[in-house]
């Protein structure tokens, strides 16, 4: 651990908390095990906790002052506001996000990405594999698989979210981030986007970071109807923020994709009648009706018509109601 702390760290590692006590220890430890040979700070935003967590921040601010730069939030305004405010605090010629109940496993973690970008200025950004763990009941998930290189197209196209938060190293400053971010149902897949049209992403193929899963996470605990929702509506101000652009053509491709996709797990899962309102997505938000678009949304239309037809009398409207 690198205790200097000069006017410009080389790292700021961003870390929003809220109701963390359990796991804040952790995450803040893994932080402070790096072996580094450059300065790094920890913004850390603590929303108004109503457990302990601040008082745990409070703690390694003291024992850890030229590292542990904390934002008190007076009342808890959300995750949007907290991003913000750590983002504009952020003085590091890179940024590494870690949620405050998540943690990093390997000591070397910030080096390697760190040598990794000033090596490849064509890359924006970089991230590393992830280990999942259910806490309850205990499960380990094993780790996300990525191809090696992601272009802005291919982050798009990708059919899960490609780089999970706790592994992200960022250029700082290359972006100026627009205020819808810091309202959108999800803020990191939409930063990793809009940092992506400056430069490519590229993986380390080494599991070096834990993403917790358990009941008090924000989108592992949530309703899986409510996060198919969130995961188009963040597509959708993408593709507002791109509409004027030569890139808007590409965002709406991906947002009638991932619409249509949904739609059809849908179905597949035996709950037809949930995926009218993804089909009207796709309808009210794609990209024109090219060849394989058509094909794709009959393809779909078709399987949700079978998959509807015992209950067609019932359910005629649903479409047009959702």
């Amino acid at each position: 651990m690198n205790s200097a702390a000069p006017s410009f760290p080389r790292v700021s590692v961003v870390m929003l908390t809220y109701n963390h006590a359990e796991f804040i220890r952790q995450a803040l430890d893994s932080v402070l095990m790096q072996q580094v040979d450059f300065s790094y700070e920890v913004i850390i935003g603590e929303d108004c906790s109503t457990d302990q967590t601040r008082h745990i921040v409070e703690e390694y601010a003291r024992r850890y002052p030229a590292i542990v730069k904390p934002i008190y939030h007076p009342t808890n305004g959300g995750m949007g506001r907290n991003l913000q405010a750590c983002l504009a605090a952020a003085r590091g010629e890179y940024l590494a996000p870690l949620e405050g109940d998540d943690y990093w496993t390997d000591p070397h973690k910030l080096r390697k990405q760190v040598d990794l970008l000033a090596a490849r200025p064509e890359y924006s950004m970089c991230f590393h594999e992830v280990q999942v763990i259910r806490e309850a009941p205990y499960e380990v998930r094993g780790t996300t698989c990525n191809d090696d290189v992601y272009t802005f197209e291919q982050l798009l196209a990708s059919e899960r979210t490609v780089p999970m938060t706790s592994s992200l190293l960022l250029r700082n400053h290359l972006v100026s981030w627009p205020e819808w971010l810091f309202a959108a149902p999800t803020m990191d897949y939409p930063l990793v986007i809009l940092q992506g049209e400056q430069g490519r992403l590229i993986r380390v193929a080494e599991v070096m970071s834990v993403y917790r899963l358990h009941a008090g996470g924000i989108w592992s605990a949530a309703d899986p109807a409510l996060n198919r929702r969130r995961y188009i509506e963040m597509y959708e101000q993408l593709a507002a923020h791109y509409a004027a652009t030569p890139r808007g053509a590409t965002v709406r491709q991906a947002l009638y994709k991932h619409c249509l996709n949904i739609a059809d797990s849908l179905i597949q899962q035996g709950t037809p009648q949930l995926a009218p309102h993804f089909i009207r997505r796709a309808l009210a938000y794609g990209p024109g009706f090219r060849a394989t678009n058509l094909k794709s949304l009959v393809g779909v239309t078709g399987r949700w018509l079978q998959a509807s037809l015992p209950t067609r009398f019932s359910t005629s409207s649903t479409l047009q109601a959702a």
